[in-house]
């Protein structure tokens, strides 16, 4: 198997995400897959349970190692990762954010990163029906539906975490270099302000020559590239979101000219802000758009 490198991309957020913290779905991953997700991070939490298939996972700039089914993997937002196929794979996948954890597991997400473990055939099955049941929950109407969905992933979220514990996994060979999380968290709750590297470099600590080569090594694109990225991927989700002026997503989310904001959005998806607000093209049509027009370090933000 080709397995190429690829620059890391943002990944879009879901749209049930976007409004509710919480996603989760069935994923079905072929050999075109690679094509449509490159390696990418979220600015989000992902937990991924195989079920099925098997393939070859890449996390945090390492090499690609087998995964079939019972592997479980928990990614951060610090976290960059890629998975490829011959065949098929199944997975599971959920997405969530800091508001349906306590704030002892935050903490504990929060000192850990790239957490993986391998379930046996029969734990597997079991956790199956469970992923199935709050698949259930999610799609439907009930009553008490929001809290049934906390309990239910933070139960699955628990057991796999005592998994990993058991197995005594090293939870630092796979992790980013830790200056350069501190610098992803930071940058994640300040890209909508004039943030420059040099900013960042002095909250973590470090040279921002230095930073720049992490991000750079790690994540394969400078720092203003990757902040363009965050601004561009939450200004769609305020466009679809929110009825504010365009000028005021525009500065909401960091960009000092309107024009310009106008002119990069189009430049990346091939339409304007506000024509993408009144539903021209659909999802599908937008990340082709995207895939097309995209600067080869930003292809794939949509995805």
């Amino acid at each position: 198997m080709n397995l190429a490198d690829k620059k890391p991309a943002i990944e879009q957020q879901k749209p049930a995400y976007r409004s509710s913290g919480f996603y989760c779905s069935r994923t079905h991953i072929t050999p075109e897959y690679k094509n449509m997700y490159s390696y990418h991070w979220h600015d989000y939490y992902e937990i991924e349970f195989v079920i099925g298939g098997a393939g070859f996972h890449r996390l945090n700039n390492t090499a690609f190692t087998p995964v079939k089914r019972g592997d479980v993997y928990l990614l951060t937002p610090a976290d960059f990762h890629d998975i490829v196929t011959d065949g098929d794979l199944w997975a599971f996948t959920m997405n969530f954010n800091n508001n349906i954890l306590d704030s002892e597991t935050v903490a504990l997400l929060q000192t850990h990163h790239a957490l993986t473990c391998t379930f046996s055939e029969k734990e597997i099955s079991y956790l199956e029906q469970e992923l199935l049941r709050l698949q259930e929950e999610v799609d439907g109407g009930r009553a008490m539906k929001s809290k049934i969905i906390t309990y239910a992933f933070n139960h699955i979220l628990m057991i796999f975490l005592r998994k990993c514990i058991e197995q005594n996994h090293s939870l630092t060979n796979n992790a980013c270099p830790f200056k350069l999380q501190e610098a992803i968290a930071y940058t994640l709750n300040n890209y909508n302000k004039d943030i420059s590297i040099n900013d960042v470099a002095r909250h973590v600590g470090v040279n921002p020559d230095y930073l720049g080569r992490l991000f750079r090594q790690n994540i394969e694109t400078t720092f203003p590239e990757y902040v363009r990225q965050l601004r561009l991927i939450q200004s769609v989700h305020l466009l679809e979101t929110k009825e504010q002026p365009i000028e005021t997503i525009s500065e909401e989310v960091g960009f000092n000219s309107p024009s310009y904001f106008i002119k990069l959005f189009k430049e990346t998806y091939g339409i304007t802000p506000s024509k993408y607000r009144k539903g021209l093209l659909s999802d599908e049509e937008m990340q082709m758009r995207a895939s097309h027009n995209l600067s080869p370090s930003l292809k794939n933000s949509l995805t």
